[in-house]
């Protein structure tokens, strides 16, 4: 595994050989676009399948946060009236992918107040059982 984990970070730094763009270029793409739709959704069905039993990330809160964790803050979370995927790259390797882009955002606080930004995102995906699920990312405010 950790020879998996080297391989994706030293194919990773390479990116900037990659195309940008907004449409999933391979299934990994796909199923981290699914996630976001279903993050702006709260399709929680769809996150509770798209997001590994084992999955971590770094929250608003600055802690580490479990799938169950991921899962209470996609219900209480605001409404997103955008949330869409304006650039997407990856890097596939056997059963484990690193996908990253800028997801532009804006919706409306449970106290009616608006907001919008852009965030940076990177996703780790592992492919188990034939199914592609996010096992950890992290998102940091975007510059413009």
């Amino acid at each position: 595994m950790k020879t998996i984990f080297l391989l994706l970070f030293a194919a990773f730094a390479s990116f900037n050989a990659y195309a940008s763009s907004a449409e999933p270029q391979n299934d990994a793409e796909a199923v981290y676009t699914k996630y976001i739709v279903a993050w702006k959704e709260k399709d929680l069905s769809a996150l509770d399948a798209l997001i590994a039993s084992d999955y971590m990330t770094v929250n608003g809160d600055n802690k580490v946060a479990s799938k169950a964790m991921e899962l209470d803050e996609a219900k209480t979370s605001p409404t997103f009236n955008r949330m869409d995927i304006d650039e997407i790259h990856s890097v596939v390797v056997a059963n484990a992918a690193v996908v990253s882009g800028i997801i532009t955002y804006s919706g409306t606080s449970s106290a009616g107040k608006s907001f919008s930004g852009r965030v940076r995102f990177i996703g780790t995906l592992v492919k188990r059982h034939g199914h592609w699920q996010l096992l950890a990312d992290q998102s940091a405010p975007a510059k413009k």
